[in-house]
């Protein structure tokens, strides 16, 4: 916060950002608008209105409010990829990524941006350009679950079965009630016609998730290969 603020101002900000941490997003929305109705040019109501927009599934508010943010303070990396976010919410991968990109110039190890971006390339199914920027997030945090778990996930889809066997067996290793860990994992033993080892990670998927639908799905499957039923 390098802007003058009034005292008002920054005790509505704090307040407003407790609210967010706490998960009440519309109350966090409101007091940041307080301010903004005092200062049209806060910058930190107005990134944090666009983070909080798009935790809420407000994404086109998130948009408005991460292109003034960025209006106001072009060179913060953390707007730019609330902006991104804000894109790729509303199936603007191309912006998104471009948004992401220049978050990343401004900040070369910003892994909400490197994460981010390995997940619009992944659905857009450019798997090997989200696979380096998944790498990249990995090699800052080792144990970031999710990277990994979509690490896994794109190099499955390249038919690199073994490699994204390595990524689940990390998640697992940190995580030992990931149901999405073991389903995924099961997906890849499956392409490798490695049945019984696909079958018990689908049912460690389903006692850590009893409602995942595709785990059941592929369990049954597999013992119908295997001619259990």
């Amino acid at each position: 916060m390098d802007q003058p603020q009034t005292e008002k101002s920054q005790e509505i900000l704090r307040s407003a950002f407790q609210k967010h941490q706490d998960g009440h997003f519309s109350e966090a929305i409101a007091l940041y608008k307080q301010i903004l109705d005092e200062n049209p040019l806060h910058f930190d109501a107005l990134h944090l209105t666009s983070l909080a927009a798009s935790q809420s599934n407000q994404y086109l508010l998130a948009l408005k409010m991460a292109k003034k943010a960025i209006e106001v303070q072009y060179n913060v990396a953390a707007a730019h990829n609330s902006l991104g976010i804000a894109l790729q919410n509303l199936d603007q991968y191309d912006d998104a990524i471009n948004s992401y990109k220049i978050a990343l110039k401004l900040e070369p190890d910003l892994l909400d941006a490197l994460y981010n971006l390995g997940n619009a390339y992944l659905a857009q199914g450019a798997f090997s350009q989200a696979i380096d920027y998944y790498e990249k997030v990995t090699r800052i945090q080792p144990n970031h679950e999710n990277a990994l778990l979509n690490l896994g996930i794109s190099q499955h889809e390249l038919g690199n079965y073994r490699m994204a066997i390595q990524s689940f067996d990390l998640i697992i290793q940190q995580n030992p009630t990931s149901a999405h860990a073991f389903f995924n994992r099961g997906l890849a033993l499956q392409r490798l016609l490695e049945f019984q080892q696909a079958l018990i990670d689908y049912e460690r998927a389903l006692i850590f998730d009893s409602k995942h639908i595709e785990a059941a799905s592929h369990r049954a499957e597999v013992m119908g290969l295997m001619g259990q039923i």
